[in-house]
């Protein structure tokens, strides 16, 4: 899974503009005994410093759900948000195969919210393209009723990382309006969008609540940093996002930081955090 760039609307009173950004961003044991250097970039996540050398890592040790392992074929993923935005809900992330195709799944993000009230976020359509790469080619918003599309494919991350490679993508992406039936109706913006993906090193991580108590088991997780900027007729925003997968098992820690600047006018910000919670 990966979390890709969404902005969020939170202005209402500039309008059909700021709904059109949020919609086109829908488009990473116990303690050491010897206690190494903690790193607080990221609110809600403990992040460790690992001795395991990295090396270079395969689409399929990532993105598992894309390849018949953890993830796949209708299970579920529980992550807790532990930072910023919407702090203290949960989400369900779901996986289940695209109708008629052997290499794609839907990928649907519920949010959770403490009193237990769900509500639908997302569905991206996440397919494993001819070079091996895996790809979001669209993202559904519920709340925003909108429907992002990218051509070619969005890459989420190339067959092969080297460590320090740096892969860089970009696609033009169209903006439209979600129909009743939930298919997508006319064009609300367009323009195109830069994705830039490096592999970092491999870290131990786990979530933290406000006063640093901690929140589910260490984890020994390679970190993914990515930037995500997007240029349309009526805004430009971008977000970068630090994410940390098990290899075999998906994503563990989630950070995201993000900017907009809509019409030239307002500029806002935001950020969250959320950790795997169950085993």
């Amino acid at each position: 899974m990966v979390n890709f760039p969404r902005t969020l609307h939170r202005h209402a009173r500039i309008g059909r503009a700021a709904r059109l950004v949020g919609a086109c961003i829908c488009a990473a044991a116990g303690a050491c005994a010897h206690r190494q250097h903690a790193d607080t970039r990221a609110p809600g996540i403990e992040v460790m410093r690992s001795d395991e050398a990295t090396i270079a890592i395969g689409v399929e040790q990532l993105h598992p759900e894309l390849f018949g392992g953890a993830g796949a074929q209708g299970s579920a993923l529980e992550l807790l948000v532990t930072a910023g935005k919407d702090e203290g809900a949960r989400i369900e992330l779901q996986y289940a195969a695209l109708p008629g195709e052997n290499d794609g799944v839907q990928w649907t993000r519920t949010l959770i919210a403490p009193d237990g009230v769900r509500r639908p976020v997302e569905r991206r359509t996440l397919v494993r393209m001819p070079d091996g790469s895996a790809a979001m080619s669209e993202v559904i918003d519920y709340p925003r009723r909108a429907v992002t599309k990218f051509n070619p494919p969005l890459t989420i991350m190339p067959a092969v990382l080297a460590p320090g490679e740096r892969f860089t993508q970009t696609v033009a992406m169209e903006v439209r309006a979600l129909r009743r039936d939930g298919s997508a109706g006319g064009v609300r913006d367009r323009g195109e969008a830069t994705h830039d993906i490096m592999l970092g090193d491999i870290q131990r991580v786990r979530g933290t609540d406000d006063v640093g108590k901690a929140i589910g088991p260490w984890r020994s997780a390679v970190r993914i940093r990515t930037v995500f900027a997007s240029r349309l007729n009526t805004a430009r925003a971008e977000r970068i996002t630090e994410r940390w997968f098990t290899p075999g098992e998906g994503l563990a820690c989630e950070h995201y930081s993000e900017t907009v600047a809509i019409l030239a006018v307002m500029t806002s910000t935001e950020e969250q955090s959320i950790v795997r919670i169950a085993e």
